[in-house]
């Protein structure tokens, strides 16, 4: 798998903060690597929980010191209208652990009181250099039919400081999504 965006527009976090997921896509339009929804339940204490549907961007946040920076932008209207951006880095893991290394910083949602139930995102920018080759945000090669994709280990923090949960929760994970042979 590889990414690239050589040559892309670069989104910048006040840029789309104040927006509604389709101002934000107008305002940063050409650094759109990909489109989806978000599915949130809200609860707070003192009412029933709201559950909320949101779309959400993914946008080009630049090259910095070798990682690559993307912006999740989605937003929340209740109570009160706000962007809710994760910022994601990117880089490539170390050579005896071929692979990418992610970090995402996820705000918390709902003043804490927010939980992610559902999430999709399709990814699937192409676009061209100066000398008219053709390009894509993401690419990987699929010989046998499936996609394989492997977390060995994500880190949750307990934000919400609920009692008789550890501080963090960790996640090990695998992923296989069908393909077209070949490509």
């Amino acid at each position: 798998m590889s990414f690239d965006i050589v040559e892309l527009p670069v989104c910048g976090y006040r840029q789309v903060a104040r927006h509604t997921p389709e101002g934000a896509r107008a305002v940063c339009r050409e650094a759109i690597l990909g489109k989806g929804k978000a599915v949130i339940d809200l609860a707070y204490p003192e009412n029933r929980p709201i559950t909320v549907e949101t779309k959400t961007t993914l946008f080009n946040n630049g090259l910095r010191d070798g990682e690559i920076r993307l912006l999740l932008h989605s937003r929340i209207e209740v109570p009160v209208p706000r962007a809710a951006i994760a910022r994601i880095g990117l880089r490539p893991a170390p050579p005896r652990n071929p692979g990418w290394i992610a970090t995402v910083d996820v705000p918390r949602i709902g003043d804490g009181h927010g939980t992610l139930l559902e999430f999709a995102l399709a990814l699937g920018r192409r676009f061209s250099d100066d000398a008219g080759r053709s390009h894509s945000f993401v690419s990987a090669r699929c010989p046998d039919g499936k996609f394989e994709l492997e977390m060995s280990k994500a880190v949750f923090k307990n934000e919400a400081n609920t009692p008789a949960v550890p501080s963090t929760t960790i996640l090990k994970a695998r992923l296989l999504v069908p393909c077209k042979r070949g490509r």
